[in-house]
Formats: structure tokens, sequence, C-alpha cells
């Protein structure tokens, strides 16, 4: 009973620490990427999922006893059912590689800045990305902006952070939806197939998929909605 116990507090430990680190790099990876990289910890999501669900029917099995399913064919469910369990967990962690991105991800760093010189850094960041565009740039990273603002990479994801209560991900995509807007808005685009191609391809976002994502949770519309809606004649 002993070992059960400690087995349980294992595996509890193991996906509570696990769920935790991957939510703490999916956001240092929202607040140094502009563009969406919540696919790159899918595989190690999955694998926590995987060794949790293993944990629990192996406990289960471990319970009902091998006297359970001894003198009739039932004897091969459990062999089975782990079988294809840990060929699982084995496919998705041969296929799990942790990415350059996760690697090169600092830790956050104590900022001491005060109100009036996170406000001053927040003006000059607002003004830099609208003069610069620099959103339209679909690899844009939190040391590209600090490059151009001429700051430290700690200092402008926090002002960030501290001043509008998003992501630098999240931050960025307002302003790629905002331009998008504009060219769907243009009276000089006569088909709407050819404003939400420049659209996708003028904002900065890495793909279709995340495009039509984003604007539509940002506006409540489809890129074509909004066109119909608010075109320019």
């Amino acid at each position: 009973m002993a070992a059960r116990i400690c087995f349980a507090a294992q595996v509890i430990w193991v996906l509570i620490r696990g769920y935790r680190l991957i939510r703490n790099t999916q956001q240092r990876l929202d607040n140094t990427y502009a563009d969406n990289r919540s696919f790159i910890l899918q595989p190690t999501h999955t694998l926590l999922i995987l060794i949790g669900i293993t944990a629990v029917v192996s406990t289960l099995l471990n319970i009902l006893g091998r006297d359970t399913f001894e003198g009739s064919l039932l004897v091969f469910i459990p062999a089975i059912l782990m079988s294809v369990l840990l060929f699982s967990l084995g496919y998705v962690a041969a296929h799990t590689i942790l990415p350059k991105e996760t690697v090169a991800l600092e830790e956050p760093q104590e900022d001491k800045a005060t109100t009036e010189e996170t406000d001053a850094l927040m003006y000059k960041i607002g003004t830099t990305l609208r003069e610069q565009q620099l959103f339209t740039n679909p690899h844009l990273t939190i040391q590209d902006l600090a490059t151009a603002v001429g700051s430290n990479r700690t200092y402008v994801s926090n002002c960030i952070n501290r001043c509008t209560g998003f992501s630098f991900s999240q931050f960025v995509a307002r302003y790629r939806v905002e331009h998008a807007q504009q060219l769907l808005r243009d009276p000089k685009y006569t088909s709407d197939h050819d404003a939400i191609a420049d659209a996708i391809a003028l904002s900065g976002f890495s793909s279709d998929q995340t495009f039509y994502r984003v604007f539509k949770d940002l506006t409540g519309l489809t890129p074509l909605q909004y066109r119909q809606q608010n075109r320019q004649n």
C-alpha cells in the first residue's frame, strides 16, 4: 500500500510540475516572439497527458490484480492496453525535440524602472511600431523591438505586460489586425480576394490560418465580413 501511495504521489508531482513548466515556457515564448508558437510545445503537452493516462491505467490494473483476468480471453486486455500506451509514449517521446526557441529563452529579470520611465518607454514602443511598421515582419522578436527603441528586452517585455496586460505576441497582433483592417477598407481593391490576400501578406501574419483566427478573435468578424461592412467607396 505504501508503494502505491508513493507512486501516485510521484505521478501527481510530475503532472503538476510538467504542466507548470509548459505554461511558463509558453508565456516566455509569447513574450519573446510576435508570432504564435504554441505548436512547439504540443508534443510535450501530449506526452504529459499520455504519462498521466498510463499511470492511471497501470494503477487500476494493479488494484484489480492478475487473478481478475486469468482463465479467459480478458487476459489479453491489460496486455494490449499497456502495450498501446507504452508504444504511444515511446513514439511521442521519440518525436519530441526540444526546439532551439526554448533553449534560447532567458529567465525573466527584475525590472526596477519607475512609472515615468515605463510610460515613456511605452510611448516610444507604440510610436516605433507604427512609424517603422515593425509588426509587418512575421519573424519579429522582442529583441528586434528592444533594439529599435534603444532599450533592454527585459524592460520592453515588462513594459508591455505592465501597461497593456498583454503578452508581446498579443500586443503585436493588435497592430497587425489594425493594419489589415486599413487594407481591407482600401477602395483601391476591387476584388475581395485581392484585398484579403494583401491583408495577410502585408500585415506580418505567419500563415493564413493564424490571420483568420486572430482577426476573428479581435474583431468578431471574418476578414470578408469586415470588408463588406466597412469597404470605402
